[in-house]
């Protein structure tokens, strides 16, 4: 199988890895895509097993979930409660942005 390389001017080299466990997962990326209303709409979560300890991301072991939106709502009762939590808190976080605004504007 032909292959396209490129020479490096300074060889990368990576040290040897102390082994490390990761018991904990952290969320780079959420999306809910509900534009639809309908069987295409989907939720995604990306993530990456964490350490809380020392903050470490083992960035090289993406993630990733993608499932039909409508249906995880409707099967996964502990993902209906956090939507509805998050749709709950929709006019707090309004009223916090409006209000970041107006610390934001010029006198």
């Amino acid at each position: 199988m032909p292959t396209i390389t490129i020479p490096l001017n300074t060889p990368a080299e990576r040290p040897e890895v102390t082994p490390k466990t990761f018991s904990e997962l952290y969320i780079m990326n959420l999306a809910i895509n509900a534009r639809g209303m309908n069987e295409q709409d989907n939720i995604y979560v990306e993530y990456v097993p964490f350490d809380q300890a020392t903050g470490d991301r083992l960035l090289s072991d993406r993630r990733e979930i993608l499932l039909p939106f409508w249906e995880i709502v409707n099967t996964v009762p502990s993902a209906a409660a956090a939507f509805a939590a998050v749709a709950a808190a929709i006019p707090d976080l309004i009223a916090y942005q409006e209000a970041k605004k107006d610390t934001l504007l010029p006198n």
